[in-house]
């Protein structure tokens, strides 16, 4: 990681997530067998809403999803444990562990089994955190409901923190954010094959594209109508992997 990108990007949190085999819709030219991404459209990611006791998810989800981490029926309820007495403490709303640190731990716990979880940190360009603050924060308390909490994502950016050495950068990943969340990738509208054909951007090997100058342009071509997207505010999120 250059002295560049130490200074000129806010650390917008760290995940796990299983890599995915690469979907049909998707370019089989430009993109690898098994894609990492921080939609959870695409990745699943540990923990989530399903390992949180007090979250009204049922059952047979909660074991559908532990099961897609290799998580036993008779090993959810110490997930569940840790997942509860740690949110808020090691990770956020709904999958974002607060440090590199934390996601280790989390990994060594309970995913050490597996050899295709990749922990990775977000970055969020100097440039662009003031727009993001700006629609990512919690909306205005509505009458007769109970106020509105910040994402994990909108918590950890607001902290105005770099992210740590020792990661290895993949590139850039365009995601949509809708009510504080990271929703959609790019790759979910099959991005990849417009921006090949329309602006000479070619994913790298990684699955990712290679600078930010590049997914800055892809930003501005779909927020000018271009393309078909999902709603909401579309940014480039720098990719930066840790072991």
């Amino acid at each position: 990681m250059t002295e560049t990108i130490k200074t000129d990007y806010i650390a917008a949190g760290y995940y796990l997530v299983r890599l995915a085999n690469r979907p049909e819709y998707v370019s089989a030219q430009l993109l690898p067998e098994r894609l990492l991404s921080a939609s959870g459209d695409i990745c699943d990611s540990f923990p989530d809403t399903w390992a949180i006791e007090w979250t009204s998810e049922d059952e047979k989800d909660r074991l559908e999803s532990a099961e897609k981490f290799g998580i036993s029926p008779a090993d959810l309820p110490k997930v569940i444990e840790w997942a509860t007495q740690s949110f808020s403490i090691e990770f956020a709303w709904p999958n974002v562990f607060y440090s590199v640190y934390g996601a280790r731990k989390a990994r060594a716990m309970f995913l050490s089994h597996l050899d295709d979880v990749a922990l990775f940190g977000l970055g969020l360009h100097k440039s662009n955190v003031e727009q993001f603050l700006s629609v990512a924060g919690p909306r205005p308390q509505q009458s007769g409901f109970a106020p509105e909490g910040a994402t994990g994502v909108f918590e950890i950016v607001s902290r105005g923190a770099l992210l740590p050495d020792g990661g290895t950068l993949l590139g850039y990943e365009l995601l949509g954010v809708q009510y504080g969340h990271l929703t959609c990738s790019w790759l979910c509208n099959s991005l990849e094959k417009t921006f090949a054909e329309a602006l000479d951007v070619i994913p790298n090997t990684n699955g990712f594209i290679s600078t930010f100058e590049e997914a800055s342009r892809c930003v501005t071509y779909i927020s000018e109508g271009h393309v078909g997207a999902e709603p909401g505010l579309w940014l480039p999120w720098m990719i930066m992997k840790y072991g």
